[in-house]
């Protein structure tokens, strides 16, 4: 790869080849916008030769996209595809206590990362009907940012309102599925959040599979002294 700003850079080339990439991908310069950084109008105009800007800049840009496209495309002839699913003994032992919750109970998978546990959940909920996975983060630590992520796995976006009427709406989408909520990274859930759902497994009798690493079974096992 070339640093632009230290190689000539051919201009008309850039242009040519800029209208070109559009025709050849389908994409509009909205889609082809951000993966440059420069403004989707201002990409048009560039291509059409029409821009009274800098038009230096605009090619050094496009030229750098090139390089993108060019380094990217030669990883994937050189590194093999990686599988979607691969099946072990854990994953196996993982699929199995999904199942189990699935049939009306409340699981707790944990394990040290890197074991494949999201891995699996992602392909049991691709497999099998009337599964949600929602990952939590430090930022779902709450009841309220918690039922969000949750409303949100389930297609309701931007669900808004006091927890209560989010556990409502939450336990009238659950009831009656025979479904699996599945709470991945469940070590980021604070204790009131867990507790929320568990009285959804209580009100519901959905499943529900608390999945993360060994904090999880630990938090829950010993809790602490408050709790």
């Amino acid at each position: 790869m070339n640093d632009p700003a230290k190689t000539p850079i051919d201009m008309a080339e850039q242009q040519k080849w800029l209208a070109e990439h559009k025709i050849e991908t389908g994409f509009s310069w909205s889609e082809i916008s951000p993966k440059i950084g420069i403004p989707s109008g201002t990409l048009s105009q560039f291509s059409n030769n029409g821009y009274k800007g800098d038009m230096q800049r605009l090619a050094e840009a496009v030229f750098r996209y090139r390089q993108l496209l060019l380094s990217q495309a030669a990883i994937s002839i050189d590194i093999p595809d990686r599988p979607s699913f691969f099946e072990t003994p854990t994953s196996r032992r993982v699929m199995t206590m999904l199942s189990i919750a699935q049939r009306g109970r409340m699981v707790v998978i944990a394990g040290a990362p890197g074991t494949s546990k999201t891995e699996t959940v992602r392909h049991y909920q691709a497999s099998v009907a009337n599964v949600w996975r929602v990952t939590m983060m430090p930022s779902t630590n709450g009841i309220n940012t918690m039922q969000q992520a949750v409303l949100a796995a389930m297609g309701k976006l931007d669900a808004k309102g006091t927890p209560r009427a989010l556990t409502i709406q939450i336990m009238a989408l659950l009831r009656g599925t025979g479904g699996l909520l599945i709470i991945d990274e469940a070590q980021h859930a604070g204790e009131k959040a867990l507790e929320e759902i568990r009285s959804w497994y209580d009100e519901t009798g959905v499943g529900i599979a608390l999945v993360g690493n060994e904090d999880v079974l630990t938090r829950l096992t010993l809790g602490s002294r408050r709790d």
